[in-house]
């Protein structure tokens, strides 16, 4: 996970006289990778071990002129977070504005002092190496509560708490979902990580949409009933098969029932409603609230950070359903009124 080595630069010039000056400057503190044209830059940044920063000539010859190596690099999303500072002969206001249009992070015109280069690589070098850590500690700390958490919760199934009081059994059942729901938060904390740094490539599987409702809405009972809440599950299928990926499927679910039930009044009803369309085989999925969503947020009730009244909200569980489900191909979509409540709808594919 954690790597300290230097940072890698790959200079893309096709002039080795100016790809050795900056080697010069910058060998003693950073690997060095180089590259003469459009073309051997995107190889070397295909490889496994990806440079942090790229130093790119605007003026080279061939079909891909520096800009147009930008344009590549910043709309391949392998590739697209990997900071590229533009070093060119070029000085004209408007060729700065285009590279920084198109991506660049900074524009250095030569001639250039060797300090000052070296000054503000080692800038961006710093904010790159900040987040590589922050990624770092991020999947460490995802990985390391994974396995104790599984253990809690293989260890609490393999006790029949019928054989306690009711309060003992009480206080299992509210340990066991705490567990669930840390790692519905691990779920959706690994899935976004991978998704918004552009590693996650959706690969369908056939997952049993009841099975997977079912689970969840028996891990929330008892959450539910701390809030004198009852949940309803609306079936006319004992099981039923969808194309989706259940590390981003089960967080949706997990979320939708979460946020119905600290929303919803005390002492109601939330109906889970599945339905097949028998003409598209398409599947929805209904989740409906009596309460509805305060009218300040509605029109951004999917955006990131878009909350009202919760504590401890962030923003992050509607988002994420809506990302995760636009991702897996399905569409999501929230009604709300005073007269109805909530009802929010997610619609997927049938692998029947």
């Amino acid at each position: 996970m954690f790597k300290y080595s230097k940072p890698i630069i790959l200079i893309v010039d096709d002039a080795p006289e100016n790809i050795d000056i900056l080697n010069n400057i910058l060998k003693d503190d950073y690997i060095i990778k180089t590259a003469l044209n459009g073309e051997q830059a995107l190889k070397i940044c295909e490889q496994k071990e990806k440079p942090n920063i790229i130093l790119l000539d605007i003026v080279m010859p061939g079909e891909l002129d520096g800009y147009g190596i930008l344009k590549k690099l910043k709309t391949e999303p392998k590739t697209s977070l990997i900071p590229v500072i533009v070093i060119t002969i070029k000085d004209t206001i408007e060729d700065e504005c285009r590279a920084l249009e198109l991506g660049a992070i900074d524009f250095i015109t030569r001639p250039f002092f060797p300090i000052v280069v070296k000054k503000r690589i080692k800038n961006i070098a710093d904010i790159v190496k900040i987040n590589k850590f922050k990624e770092d500690i991020s999947q460490i700390i995802s990985h390391d509560l994974k396995n104790p958490l599984s253990i809690i919760n293989l260890e609490l199934q393999n006790i029949d708490f019928n054989k306690y009081p009711l309060e003992i059994k009480n206080m299992a059942e509210s340990i066991r979902n705490s567990v669930f729901r840390m790692n519905n938060l691990l779920l959706v904390w690994s899935a976004l990580f991978k998704i918004e740094t552009y590693n996650y490539e959706f690969k369908p599987k056939k997952i049993d949409i009841i099975k997977l409702l079912e689970d969840n809405i028996k891990h929330f009972y008892f959450y539910a009933e701390l809030y004198n809440i009852k949940l309803n599950f609306i079936k006319k299928y004992d099981n039923f098969f969808i194309w989706a990926d259940e590390m981003l499927l089960a967080p949706i679910i997990s979320n939708l029932l979460k946020n119905a039930i600290e929303a919803d009044s005390k002492n109601s009803v939330i109906n889970v409603e599945i339905s097949v369309n028998e003409k598209d085989k398409k599947i929805s999925i209904c989740f409906h609230n009596h309460k509805p969503i305060p009218k300040e947020i509605r029109e951004n009730f999917f955006e990131k950070y878009s909350t009202s009244g919760k504590l401890n909200g962030m923003g992050i569980g509607t988002y994420s359903a809506k990302l995760f489900t636009e991702i897996m191909n399905g569409k999501i979509k929230m009604q709300s009124d005073d007269k109805e409540g909530t009802k929010i709808t997610i619609e997927f594919d049938s692998a029947q």
